[in-house]
């Protein structure tokens, strides 16, 4: 456009395409924000009481996955997408940080896919990134259980560990 107000002789100039990482970052804040008032319009004062549990939960166990604590907190909101909202809060008061640990859950679950069948300690080892503690595949083994992407295949391996107990071998869910 010419400084007169009128349009050049090719239209208008184009505008400059957003980025989509800034695109992407604007979406997530807008449904950030629709889940947040949702929550709140069926439950008036929900994602700060969401919150308040995840640092109570936090406080208790040390490192967990999101989906054990709300697992364990009394009131359901009608979309679980309400829970991205509770957890900004609490980790923008610092109340819950973020451990650098893994989506071990999802792993089982795309392992299981792959693999017909398994124990959990073959599926940790074909992990990439592996957590400091091996108790630490309790949580996301108990995820990946309830949400029936891993099921029971009633066999059992030796293990390598040193009370020779048995391993629950695992296949994918339903």
């Amino acid at each position: 456009m010419r400084d007169d107000g009128q349009d050049d002789l090719f239209g208008k100039p184009p505008t400059p395409e957003k980025d989509p990482i800034i695109v992407a970052a604007e979406r997530m804040r807008e449904g950030m924000q629709r889940a947040e008032r949702h929550a709140e319009k069926d439950a008036p004062g929900w994602t700060e009481r969401a919150a308040l549990h995840l640092r109570a939960y936090a406080a208790a166990h040390g490192e967990f996955l999101i989906e054990d604590a709300r697992e364990t907190f009394a009131e359901r909101p009608a979309n679980l997408k309400s829970w991205g909202p509770a957890t900004t809060v609490a980790k923008n008061r610092k109340w819950i940080v973020k451990t650098g640990g893994v989506r071990a859950a999802n792993h089982l679950r795309d392992f299981a896919l792959r693999v017909q069948d398994f124990t959990i300690e073959e599926a940790r080892l074909a992990f990439a990134e592996q957590p400091a503690e091996l108790r630490a595949w309790g949580g996301p083994t108990r995820v990946a259980i309830n949400r029936k992407w891993i099921v029971d295949s009633g066999k059992t391996r030796p293990t390598n560990a040193s009370n020779r107990s048995k391993n629950i071998v695992w296949r994918a869910g339903p």
